[in-house]
């Protein structure tokens, strides 16, 4: 595709014609971990509980909810009468669900399972509204070399990873390529799916703090656009994310820098 410069390890997203950086309010959910699944689930309710209040509030904001479906469904469990909400506000691109039912380790699973999890994480998503279609795997500890195979075969054209990816020290975006020559554009968190949650709360604390990590990070991102998450493990909606993108905005006049998936 236009824009794309290829080097021995695949295809390196270059020159395009306008720097971005997308901010994305996340928040990476185990159902179960430390804590039992229901005591996880409280906290979940009251997470979601939050989230759909502030999401309605304030248009600027969005939320990505770990790319699985399941604790929706978990959520709508004790809350049913918030999925029109919930439906209403994935219509409107502002809150991201899908495309796998639960976040599955794929050396670990059978494929046939993998292929079934995204085909009902899919469904479920299209039914509360639109699945996110992209291969949201931040925290899995490896990935099968099929998977590319396997998202195409759904219609997913790109993925999201950080663990599993190595030794070699990939460019942030990448061809990852699959053993039957199926691609799909693989984005690596080179600072992991939590980064943004350990930088300042205060808008011009949290420019500046970005600020020295494009700085640290200039070489190895080149001129390719820039995902940056801003979440961790069981955390809320990151509500002042608006003031500080303009914060941000305000230090990087040349860079379009906005909220989203």
């Amino acid at each position: 595709p236009k824009g794309l410069a290829c080097c021995a390890s695949g295809c390196i997203i270059r020159n395009m014609a306008t720097s971005r950086i997308t901010l994305v309010a996340h928040t990476h959910w185990d159902r179960e971990w430390y804590e039992p699944f229901e005591v996880f689930r409280a906290h979940l309710v009251e997470m979601l509980d939050e989230a759909l209040d502030e999401l309605e509030r304030d248009e600027r904001l969005s939320f990505t909810l770990d790319g699985q479906v399941s604790l929706v469904d978990d959520y709508l469990e004790l809350r049913p009468t918030a999925e029109p909400r919930i439906r209403a506000l994935v219509q409107a691109g502002r809150l991201h669900v899908g495309p796998w039912y639960t976040q599955a380790d794929t050396l670990l699973a059978d494929g046939e399972a993998l292929i079934r999890n995204l085909e009902f994480g899919l469904r479920r998503a299209e039914l509360l509204g639109g699945a996110m279609r992209v291969g949201y795997m931040p925290d899995q500890f490896g990935h099968a070399a099929q998977l590319p195979q396997i998202f195409k075969s759904l219609g997913i054209e790109s993925a999201v990873l950080w663990r599993g990816v190595g030794p070699e020290r990939p460019p942030h975006a990448f061809r990852w390529i699959g053993p039957d020559g199926s691609e799909v554009t693989a984005l690596w968190l080179q600072d992991g799916y939590g980064s943004g949650r350990r930088l300042p709360s205060d808008p011009h604390g949290f420019a500046d703090a970005v600020e020295r990590t494009l700085a640290r990070l200039g070489d190895w991102i080149g001129e390719m656009p820039i995902l940056f998450p801003v979440g961790d493990d069981h955390v809320r909606l990151a509500t002042g994310l608006p003031e500080c993108a303009a914060a941000l905005q305000a230090k990087k006049p040349g860079v379009e820098v906005r909220i989203g998936g």
